[in-house]
């Protein structure tokens, strides 16, 4: 049994100077509230050691008591690790890392009393705007990474990251909650107590008590995070994948992560393969693995409007996430703040054809308006892609515009035609569908709860073809063939 509100301190509670408020979590190894310190005046958060399976409430509705006296050793041992968690939480400064500043025992149990933090979980946030983009991904998770690469420095482990246990704050960074000392002591100890994990985020050495965990897999879990928030779900279970692995059956984290691909700059999906690898030896050994390669990528577009490049460097294991086998180095080119990227009205109209080989029509409305916000010619080759459907038609168009490019240096590209020149340098004739940013992710959110991912893709192309706003709906909702989706998504949109 979880504990639950029904089984938490009732409000107005004290404990010491604290005064229990509210109810702001609960979990399998205790709850957390939100409380007052009288005595400094200020709002708290207080977490209170509170195993399922082993305790219960006393009447007197604040003490815990033992389900069994045979559950005493491991009850009393998983007290000492949940103190032992609060004594080293305390010593970290680290503004990702959920800060203790005191512990008490008390009912029979103990509290760790941390700062409170105004803002809400990433699963809150995740329920609301479904996926993510790379940057904020990234704003979120270098942060956690610099706090966790400094526990897992002293030996410490975190065994349960999810987006439950990644707060957001409405100021600052965000922040790393929940740590699991109590929990694998208690696991370790009591027969009482099955392995308690959480399916998609744990890695598979944490379905067994015999296999060693280490920071690697503390970083499968982060990563297993990270892909949720691109991919709008948790990845399939480690125990699934392993399965079809060793089926010979593609591994359904690789296809996902391949669809998602273009959304992404190529080093940010490699490294969430990499933090996802099935077996530990092949995943980074630590937190601060990753960041050498994270950090600067995110830095690099953090000051992406700077002219300078910036190299970076790597080595050892990062070799294979960053660069092809055999090399040293990668530069990585921020968009710069001089001259506009320049596409000739010929490579328009050829690039206009190769597109139109996979999504017809729709190339001449989307090309054009696509060069005049690019930065440079990968980046509008990448934005086009967007509009394919498969992977594997997407490497296809990639090479053929590829081949265009070439053709231009050589002088061989195709002329274009006076009437195909006019109309790329004269506006459209036919307005394109005038949606704000806020109304097209509402869209995407709204499809994606019924068909998944891809309906970044075709939210996409319906707003390209689309020239009213009711056709625009109408053919997200061709998506939809059960009826009653259909009126759901159409009733969410209005």
């Amino acid at each position: 049994m979880t504990p639950n509100h029904e089984l938490a301190l009732p409000a107005g509670t004290q404990i010491d100077c604290f005064e229990i408020r509210t109810v702001l979590g609960t979990g399998g190894f205790g709850i957390t509230y939100g409380a007052y310190d009288n005595r400094l005046e200020r709002r708290v958060a207080i977490k209170e050691y509170f195993p399922s399976g082993l305790a219960f409430r006393g009447t007197d509705g604040t003490t815990l008591h033992l389900g069994s006296q045979t559950d005493g050793d491991a009850y009393e041992y998983g007290l000492k690790r949940f103190l032992e968690e609060g004594r080293v939480l305390a010593k970290f400064r680290e503004p990702s890392i959920v800060r203790v500043t005191q512990f008490l025992e008390a009912n029979g149990t103990a509290y760790l009393v941390m700062d409170y933090e105004d803002g809400e979980a990433l699963s809150s946030h995740l329920e609301r705007v479904v996926t993510l983009d790379e940057i904020e991904i990234r704003d979120i998770v270098v942060p956690v990474l610099e706090g966790l690469s400094i526990v897992h420095s002293k030996h410490y482990l975190h065994r349960d990251i999810k987006p439950s246990n990644i707060f957001l704050r409405k100021t600052g960074p965000a922040v790393l909650l929940d740590f699991g000392a109590a929990r694998r002591a208690l696991e370790e100890q009591s027969s009482a107590m099955t392995v308690m994990l959480t399916p998609g985020y744990a890695p598979f050495e944490q379905y067994s008590k015999g296999d060693k965990q280490g920071p690697w897999s503390d970083i499968y879990a982060l990563g297993a995070t990270m892909y949720h928030c691109i991919v709008g779900a948790a990845p399939t279970p480690a125990t699934d994948r392993l399965t079809s692995i060793y089926d010979d059956e593609p591994d359904p984290v690789v296809i996902a992560l391949k669809i998602i691909a273009p959304r992404c700059s190529p080093v940010f999906i490699k490294t969430i393969e990499w933090m996802l690898k099935p077996h530990a030896k092949d995943r980074p050994k630590d937190a601060q693995a990753v960041l050498n390669v994270l950090r600067p990528i995110h830095e690099g577009g953090v000051k992406k409007r700077q002219p300078e490049a910036r190299t970076i460097m790597a080595t050892d294991t990062e070799v294979d996430i960053l660069l092809p086998e055999g090399a040293a180095e990668t530069v990585f080119m921020p968009r710069g703040s001089g001259a506009p990227f320049v596409c000739s009205p010929d490579m328009v109209a050829a690039l206009e054809k190769v597109l139109e080989e996979f999504v017809g029509g729709l190339a001449r409305r989307v090309v054009a308006p696509a060069v005049t916000k690019a930065a440079n010619f990968d980046e509008l080759t990448s934005f086009l892609a967007g509009f394919i459907l498969t992977d594997g038609s997407q490497a296809r168009f990639t090479d053929k515009v590829n081949a265009l490019r070439e053709a231009q240096r050589e002088g061989s590209l195709p002329g274009v035609s006076e009437g195909d020149r006019q109309r790329i340098e004269s506006p459209p004739e036919e307005p394109l569908l005038d949606l704000d940013e806020q109304e097209l992710k509402t869209a995407e959110r709204s499809l994606a709860h019924h068909i998944g991912p891809i309906a970044r893709i075709i939210v996409k192309r319906a707003h390209a073809e689309c020239t009213t706003r009711d056709a625009f709906y109408d053919r997200l909702a061709e998506e939809l063939t059960d009826p009653a989706e259909r009126d759901e998504f159409l009733g969410s949109v209005g």
